[in-house]
């Protein structure tokens, strides 16, 4: 029996509707969806129980379920209220203070926002205020607490329709994709455009200016008149901007507002202000914005180039030297330091968050806004408001009711900081100028200026790395202060000490790096802990002497340092630690971002997982991968504190184990654990098992990927107990031996496999004594419909069999070698009544091996246009070029990809020469490479061939010439004949350098938004500053470019 429906009676003007509720699946109770009450009474804005408001539903984290609804009442009429009701013209009067008076404030204070406190002291000066009219508008306090609105005396309340509420956890504020459209009756107005402007419709800011003339329209200032709260008076007064005067332009109407643009702005950007990151994290300040040039032009038309990234020192709430606490707000250092952007899309990605910070200059006095600082603000954001980036006055003019309705822009994580920082904006990794990195007694980073850096620690913190250098036992070593790095090299164990309480002392400097230079003995290792354990710092590498590993230690370690491992583990200041066996180099380049902790000869490296702070990421060298795993869980008191633990006991030997996000999911005592069926769900091994074949590993139920050495029959039971084991498996791979048939192997396991609920991927890779390693992949295993194989061989793999059973499964042929026999099988099974086949790329990677049997095998299937993709490369070591060039013209046609290297290459081109315009029939060619001593000694007869390939109609898209001579005439020819139009790469390496000339040529025949992605030329001497110069025509030209070396342009082997 159906279960029966309940209903929600509204009442709408005397008529009383039903409409039905729904279980939602979010709540206990049935609710009535908001967009059915839309549709069933359009207009409406609220619904009421007589005077109480009924707000929308919320979970458990107070955020409104999704979809919208109210929650059902079945004994109740619920009225429902429109916007055009008399009740709301009394205006939205709910949750907001009363107008300040008329009296300004003794203290110069404003009220507290209504939201959360910041760490920013902001001060109002009561001079201000010109009339209680205009303090009132422009800062108007509320008691709202954030929950559900209440409705004031008179029981007004506008509820937001849907499509304006926004739940903060899913909005990405810094996503164009989300911004809305422009709107036409409620336009968004900014404060830093003239009211005039705005009143008189003649530019919507939203938009993008089509033309200068539109722009200046959006820019103009009248002298004499009030733009924006802002006058304009002469260049040497400072402009008064206190946010009291910066209203919005809806200045007149602004008792319809219950919050001010800067209690909205404030609340956008709490989180940006609370957020604090660690050394790892943060590899700039976290406050940047955009800015014209200093000297630019404000009639002109806005481009990205005619900006700057500026950054903000990230003062305030630290402990000053003189105990007092800092409460300075964020500022731009006393000497600009812009930076040129490199990357287009960075308003995409962080022009929301450079929005937030020019309010924050410009609302909160964050620098002196003279008339000149304010056009350069303005100018900005007129130019981000060009891109559709939002503005806190968009809110504003919406007339918000509740700061829920407001999306709190979310504060960068350090990938996005690394990003902006690597690519968007400097070439590598370098100090930043005017800032120094400081750790507070909190261990969080702050990259301040040099002003209050000297104000947060006394100079001798600085002083004391340089003069810790100036002993005989300390001489090398580097101290960066613009880094917080400090790098030295002890000679002896006395000056070891010393080092260690200096480590200690220095509280502020966040890395440490130290190479203990001397052979290091069990108390060594005793004091060493002991002083880790105490160490403030947020990273710390340690360096020793590569002594041997001990393959007998009963621990597993095969070193002596585990007591030093378990002291940096348990210290909770270190964030990321580094034990490791070879020789500093002080010259070492070492920025301050996550990749650039990695280090070679590694015994053991740890780094606090930066999304789940309480869990580590763990990587340790061993000898024995089980001994191993159970020194780790007695010595670290478990393993539940690992977020992924990794044991390597050499490059084909390593298990990485990835534990549970969520700590109460588990709680790991035993390795037996693993092998229980309830640990499917807590954690993923993957493991590479080459020599260590019979560890403990094999036997858990979490295996999700596995490479394992296999002898066949012997290993086949341990295997397939293995895959049944473990139902999250989905990649196995077996390494087999030269005696071994792979075939056989896939047979044996072929009716397991295709019932494994995930087991996609299966390969095979077969090492031979005398040629590369051959590779089977199997992919989509669970279904033989779909299956699919791809077959790297050399010439001693006997695969006919295997050819003969999978033909209609093979997708890839890379062929390094194949015997006669093999080749006339293939020939066969890919005659054309036996398809039809999945082949679509063939791969013949050292043509010249091939016998002239095989070829003619080879001929025959690609001539079918059996495979869209056909490519030939080899070394042309051998002047009998005959069969070669015989293969190459009966199947040049088909060619896709063509690479011809070796010390006879001039031999074979030459051939291709005499034998056009056959060999020239290359229409399918794409990627031209020939690399050897090709000497052309004359252009009009010796290029013939090279002319005709670079004119078919489709265009290259890899050109690359090495160690060739075409002479400056050839050079030159070759550029002029080159399609530049869908060329991606264009690599130039000659015997002889190119003359600039042909340099020039190549930069001019370059189209603006060009496709092309790298440029590597070698070029003869010239000036940097020249060299600089076709850089950067080039880069600009590139900017749509396209290729796996995007953005690369190489001239001389320097590198942009």
């Amino acid at each position: 029996m159906a279960a029966s429906k309940s209903y929600q009676r509204f009442r709408s003007r005397d008529t009383v509707i039903r409409i039905e509720a729904h279980r939602h699946p979010g709540r206990s109770g049935p609710v009535i969806i908001w967009s059915d009450i839309q549709a069933c009474f359009p207009g409406v804005v609220r619904i009421q129980d007589q005077d109480i408001y009924i707000p929308f539903e919320r979970d458990e984290d107070l955020y409104r379920i999704k979809p919208h609804g109210i929650n059902y009442r079945p004994d109740t009429i619920l009225d429902v209220i429109y916007r055009d009701d008399k009740a709301l013209s009394k205006g939205k009067s709910y949750a907001k203070s009363q107008p300040v008076q008329s009296t300004p404030p003794t203290s110069g204070n404003t009220k507290q926002p209504a939201f959360p406190p910041v760490p920013i002291r902001i001060e109002i000066p009561s001079s201000v205020a010109s009339s209680p009219a205009e303090l009132s508008s422009g800062l108007q306090s509320t008691n709202n607490d954030h929950g559900d609105s209440t409705p004031d005396e008179s029981g007004n309340i506008q509820s937001t329709p849907e499509e304006e509420i926004t739940d903060p956890r899913e909005t990405n504020s810094e996503d164009p994709s989300n911004i809305a459209e422009p709107q036409t009756d409620d336009q968004e107005q900014d404060p830093y455009v003239s009211a005039e402007q705005s009143t008189s419709g003649s530019h919507d800011i939203s938009q993008e200016p089509t033309s200068q003339d539109e722009f200046l329209e959006a820019m103009e200032m009248d002298e004499g008149s009030d733009h924006s709260g802002v006058a304009s008076p002469p260049d040497s007064e400072i402009i008064d901007t206190s946010i009291t005067t910066i209203v919005p332009t809806s200045a007149q109407d602004t008792s319809d507002c219950t919050f001010s643009v800067e209690e909205i702005m404030q609340y956008r950007i709490k989180d940006i202000l609370a957020r604090r990151y660690t050394w790892l994290e943060s590899p700039c300040p976290k406050l940047f914005t955009i800015l014209p040039v200093k000297d630019f032009d404000i009639s002109r038309l806005p481009t990205l180039s005619m900006f700057r990234v500026h950054f903000l020192c990230d003062c305030g709430g630290v402990t000053k030297i003189d105990g007092e606490q800092d409460m300075s707000p964020p500022h731009l250092p006393a000497r600009e330091e812009p930076y040129v952007i490199k990357s287009d899309n960075i308003i995409a990605k962080y022009g929301t968050y450079m929005m937030a910070v020019l309010e924050m200059m410009f609302y909160m006095k964050l620098v002196t806004l003279d008339k000149r600082t304010v056009e350069r603000i303005r100018y900005a954001v007129t130019f981000l408001l060009t891109k559709r980036i939002q503005s806190s006055i968009r809110f504003h003019d919406r007339k918000i009711n509740s700061l829920d309705e407001v999306p709190v822009i979310e504060p960068l994580d350090n990938t996005s900081l690394k990003e902006l920082y690597t690519q968007h904006l400097v070439d590598a990794e370098q100090p930043l100028g005017g800032f120094r990195a400081f750790q507070t007694d909190q261990g969080d980073i702050r990259w301040v200026c040099i002003l209050h850096l000297s104000e947060y620690a006394p100079n001798t913190v600085f002083e004391r790395p340089t003069r810790f250098l100036g002993h005989p036992s300390s001489l090398r070593g580097a101290y960066w202060a613009s880094l917080g790095i400090f790098r030295v090299i002890v000679k002896d164990r006395e000056r070891a000490k010393d080092l260690y309480q200096l480590i200690q002392s220095l509280v502020s400097v966040p890395l440490m790096s130290f190479f203990l230079d001397w052979d290091v003995l069990p108390q060594d290792v005793v004091d060493l802990a002991e002083a880790v354990s105490l160490f403030p710092t947020s990273c710390v590498m340690i360096n020793v002497r590569e002594d041997p590993i001990d393959n007998t230690d009963p621990w597993g370690l095969g070193h002596p340092y585990n007591p030093v491992v378990k002291a940096a583990f348990n210290n909770p200041r270190i964030k990321a630690f580094s034990l490791e066996k070879r020789k500093l180099d002080i010259s070492d380049e070492f920025g301050s971002f996550e990749r650039s902790f990695y280090l070679g000869s590694v015994i053991v490296k740890f780094k606090r997982d930066l999304k789940i702070p309480s869990k580590t990421m763990f990587a340790a060298l061993v000898t024995d991968m089980d001994e191993a795993l159970g020194t780790l869980r007695a010595s670290l008191e478990g393993l539940d504190r690992f977020s992924e633990l990794t044991l390597e006991v050499g490059f084909w030997d390593q298990a990485t184990i990835k534990f549970a996000a969520d700590e109460s999911d588990y709680e790991l005592v035993n390795t037996e654990d693993w092998f229980s069926s309830d640990a499917r769900h807590m954690e993923a091994i993957e493991l590479r098992a080459y020599s260590s074949t019979d560890t403990v590993l094999l036997d858990a139920k979490c295996l999700t990927d596995v490479m394992i050495n296999f002898k066949f029959p012997a290993d086949g039971p341990k295997i397939r107990n293995m895959i049944k084991n473990n139902t999250r498996l989905k990649k196995l791979e077996l390494s087999i031996t030269e005696a071994d048939d792979a075939c056989q192997i896939f047979e044996y396991f072929k009716a397991l496999l295709a019932n494994h609920p995930s087991l996609d991927s299966f390969h095979i890779s077969q090492e031979h004594f005398h040629a590369r390693t051959s590779v089977y992949t199997w992919e989509g295993v669970a279904d033989r419909a779909k299956m699919t194989l791809g077959i790297e061989c050399s010439a001693e793999d006997r695969i006919g069999t295997m050819l003969q059973k999978f033909a209609s499964c093979l997708t890839t042929l890379m062929i390094y070698g194949l015997g006669v026999q093999e080749a006339l099988i293939l020939e066969k099974v890919l005659r054309p009544k036996k398809g039809p086949f999945k082949l679509r790329s063939i791969f013949l990677l050292n043509v010249c091996a091939l016998s002239v049997e095989a070829m003619d095998s080879l001929k025959k299937i690609v001539q079918r246009d059996t495979a869209p993709e056909f490519s030939i490369s080899g070394s042309v070591d051998t002047k009998e070029i005959g069969p070669l060039a015989d293969f190459l013209i009966a199947v040049a046609p088909k060619v896709t990809r063509l690479h011809l290297y070796g010390q006879h290459v001039r031999e074979i081109y030459m051939e291709l020469e005499t034998r056009m315009p056959e060999s020239a029939e290359m229409d399918r060619l794409t990627e031209l490479l020939i690399s050897g001593p090709l000497k052309v000694e004359s252009v009009e007869s010796e290029m013939k061939w090279l002319r005709s390939i670079l004119k078919k109609p489709v265009p290259l898209t890899t050109l690359e010439i090495k160690s060739a001579d075409l002479g400056h005439d050839g050079w030159m020819m070759l550029v002029k004949e080159v399609n530049f139009t869908g060329l991606s790469d264009l690599i130039i390496s000659p015997a002889r350098p190119i003359k600039i000339k042909v340099l020039e040529a190549i930069v001019d025949a370059v189209p603006e938004n060009s496709s092309l992605g790298a440029v590597v030329v070698t070029c003869e001497e010239m000036p940097q500053a020249r060299r600089e110069e076709f850089r950067e025509i080039l880069l600009k030209k590139m900017k749509n470019g396209s290729g796996s070396n995007k953005g690369l342009v190489m001239i001389n082997g320097f590198i942009r």
